[in-house]
């Protein structure tokens, strides 16, 4: 009897019990999210960009200081002339423009059919910015947790 033609009854008595566990707990968006966020855990590399010089060296400390508190911040020097720049296969990029502050979380992937290795986003949080700097900053603290959420929710067996 295949798994794939039984019927729910056959098909519940033929799997083994951890796998019919790990259906009904999954979510459809789990594949996904692991795609998108899933890293086992590994250090995050990041750069900031904004506008404006002091904003932007706020911006980093946030972003430092959250990654730290965690766990997930590079120790290594920044690879870039770039003071603002942590470089790792896992990084966060935060910028600025048109009033929308934007983080995004870039990492490794294969292309499957030319064997290609490049980092891509995978995936991004945005939001609308008004109140100038300190408006940017709140906004850079919210995204922040929306991506470190849904990050060590994704990753919470390997962190």
């Amino acid at each position: 009897m295949s798994v794939l033609a039984a019927s729910p009854a056959e098909a519940q008595e033929a799997a083994p019990e951890s796998i019919l566990e790990q259906l009904r707990q999954a979510r459809p968006q789990d594949g996904l999210d692991r795609f998108r966020l899933y890293t086992a855990c590994r250090p995050l590399g990041f750069a900031v960009y904004l506008e404006d010089e002091a904003t932007q060296a706020l911006a980093y400390r946030i972003v430092e200081e959250r990654l730290r508190s965690i766990e997930l911040l590079v120790e290594a020097r920044p690879q870039s002339p770039d003071r603002n720049m942590f470089w790792a296969d896992e990084r966060l990029i935060v910028s600025y423009g048109s009033g929308r502050l934007e983080l995004s979380f870039m990492k490794p992937v294969v292309d499957v059919a030319s064997g290609e290795r490049h980092v891509v986003e995978t995936t991004s949080f945005s939001r609308s910015v008004t109140d100038g700097t300190t408006g940017s900053l709140a906004t850079l603290s919210e995204v922040l947790d929306l991506f470190l959420s849904e990050y060590l929710r994704v990753n919470q067996d390997a962190c």
